[in-house]
């Protein structure tokens, strides 16, 4: 996703709403800024991220049962 299409999609939330943001730039990776530029947007469209919503589900579920 583009900066830009971040922040405009954002820009339609209220202020104080609570929101899970994860996020990685090309400094989070060994990776020439041409590949990155070339590859990103086909690598963002196939990425699966139904088990990394598993995992934040079970985070929830942990902190229910430890705030108990």
């Amino acid at each position: 996703m583009k900066v830009k299409d971040a922040i405009k999609y954002l820009q339609g939330m209220n202020d104080d709403e609570e929101i899970f943001i994860a996020w990685w730039d090309i400094e989070c990776f060994s990776i020439s800024e041409e590949d990155w530029k070339k590859h990103m947007d086909e690598v963002e469209r196939k990425f699966e991220w139904s088990n990394t919503h598993e995992r934040i589900e079970l985070a929830f579920d942990y902190a229910k049962v430890v705030s108990e």
